[in-house]
Order: C-alpha cells, then sequence, then structure tokens
C-alpha cells in the first residue's frame, strides 16, 4: 500500500487526507477510528468489512464510516490495483456534521457517480500534492463541496430526497434474496412499470435494479461464506440462484474469485491474523 500524498490540518479537523493505492494480498484487522472517515473509490473495486456487514465498493461509490465503527479491508475485488481518496475529521471540530452523519447513515455506501465529483478528486490530489500559492483555502473549499455532495446523498429512508419506491424496492429485495424473484414483480410491489423503477434506481442509487438485486445477492453470499459453515450449493440457493454453476459463475465475475477460493482465501488468511 502507498500513500501519493497525506495532508493534515488539524486547526480545522482535517485529521488525514490520502490519495491511497494498494493491490491488498492479506487480510486486514478490524480496527477503528477516533475520526469519522470517509473513502471514495477512484479505480478498481474493495470489500469493506464493517462488523459482520461486507459491503463491495466500486468506482464512485463513497464509504462512510463513523468514529469508533469496528472495520477492516479483507481485499481487493479483483486483480487490479486499487485507489482510494481517504479523509478523515475531527468530531471535535465537527461535531454538528459527525452527529448528522452517525444518526443518518442508513446504507454504509453513498453512489455518486457524477463528473463534479470526478472532477473534484482530481483538483484535490493536484492542490495538497503541488501545494500552490493559496492551496489550503482551496483545498478546503473542495473537501467541504465534497461532504457537501455527500450530506445531500445521505438522507434517511423517509425524506422527501428519497423516493419511498426506492425504499420498498431494496427492502422487498432484502426479504427474498433466497427467492428467484424478477425485476417485473419488484415493479408490481412499488405500483411502478419496470421502465419507470429503472429510471428510478439510476436516479437515486446509481445503478439498475437489476444490478442492484444482483449486488444484493453477492454481497449476501460474502457474509455466508465468511461468517458460516454452508456449503456452496447451499449459499447458492439462500441467496435465490437455482443452480450452483451459475452462482459461481456471477459471483466469479463480480468478484474476480470462485465462492470456494474466496472461502478458502478469507480461511487461510484469518488464520495468519
Amino acid at each position: 500500500m502507498t500513500n501519493r500524498y497525506i495532508y493534515r490540518d488539524p486547526s480545522v479537523g482535517i485529521e488525514f487526507l490520502s490519495q491511497v493505492h494498494f493491490r491488498f494480498d492479506a487480510v486486514g484487522n478490524f480496527h477503528t477510528h477516533p475520526q469519522t472517515q470517509f473513502l471514495w473509490v477512484l479505480s478498481g473495486c474493495v470489500s469493506l468489512q464493517m462488523g459482520s456487514d461486507m459491503i463491495r465498493l466500486g468506482i464512485g461509490d463513497v464509504a462512510i464510516i463513523p468514529e469508533g465503527t469496528r472495520h477492516r479491508v479483507p481485499s481487493t475485488t479483483d486483480d487490479r490495483e486499487v485507489e482510494l481518496l481517504d479523509l478523515r475529521i475531527s468530531a471535535h471540530h465537527h461535531s454538528d456534521l459527525c452527529r448528522y452523519i452517525a444518526s443518518h447513515v442508513w446504507k454504509p455506501i453513498i453512489h455518486i457517480h457524477s463528473r463534479e465529483q470526478e472532477y473534484l478528486v482530481k483538483r484535490l490530489a493536484k492542490e495538497v500534492s503541488q501545494q500552490t500559492s493559496g492551496h489550503r483555502a482551496t483545498v478546503l473549499g473542495i473537501i467541504w463541496s465534497l461532504l457537501g455532495m455527500l450530506v445531500k446523498g445521505m438522507n434517511p429512508p423517509n425524506s422527501d430526497t428519497l423516493d419511498r419506491r426506492i425504499t420498498t424496492a431494496e427492502q422487498f429485495m432484502l426479504s427474498n434474496l433466497n427467492r428467484s424473484i424478477s425485476i417485473r414483480k419488484v415493479s408490481e410491489v412499488c405500483r411502478l412499470s419496470v421502465s419507470q423503477l429503472d429510471r428510478l434506481f439510476r436516479a437515486h442509487v446509481g445503478e439498475s435494479p437489476t444490478s442492484r438485486l444482483r449486488n444484493l445477492r453477492i454481497q449476501r453470499a460474502e457474509e455466508l461464506l465468511v461468517l458460516t459453515s454452508l456449503s456452496i450449493k447451499q449459499i447458492a440457493s439462500h441467496c435465490g440462484f437455482v443452480c450452483p454453476n451459475h452462482f459461481s459463475r456471477v459471483f466469479k465475475s463480480q468478484i474476480g474469485l470462485t465462492p470456494g477460493q474466496y472461502r478458502r482465501r478469507h480461511a487461510q488468511q484469518a488464520k495468519s491474523v
């Protein structure tokens, strides 16, 4: 793992800011931070375990980890190098913001696939690395802009800015991961057409309903592979896959490893910790 740059400005609560490059080949230890941490994925894909929950991050995703939350990065999900922007802010200086985050993070990943975010992150990297005249004010301005984008995207499910039908759809998906449900069925539950549901998900979640359902199935599979001794066939069934071979193909296309390889890697890494 390498840090392209490290920036700190404790006087305004910026405890750590770094652009991190790594190809993770060993399980990370559970740890906590005394600050609220934000992880933007700039390239590649990576798994993040928060408590017993296993989540996956792709390009454009931001993981929000409130202070004191136990977490670790078990592995990258493919063979490519992963690039992250790691920002940690102090609750002492930003108590209102940190309290808001802790009480409003209803899911740990926020999807912000926008050119504005991409531009701001690249601008931030340039300003910090070059440290041009007046860079401090520019850096702080960019950080506050990025945090503002996050706050807009992290409202709780019953807020006006997040359509209630998204919540209904995701709850239905999560309640039926062990069944082979169709997107048409999901749309019927939400009283929408398939095309309306698709537009709604792309606008609010950043991915299609089909992609979201597949990702939820794979996330559940990751949890079961690491936390249980269920067979691959049983896990496939628990995650809504009729055919174990199809499950293995989908899992490998998403994670970069077969279910068996994924389980063995985590078992071996856990023993070495």
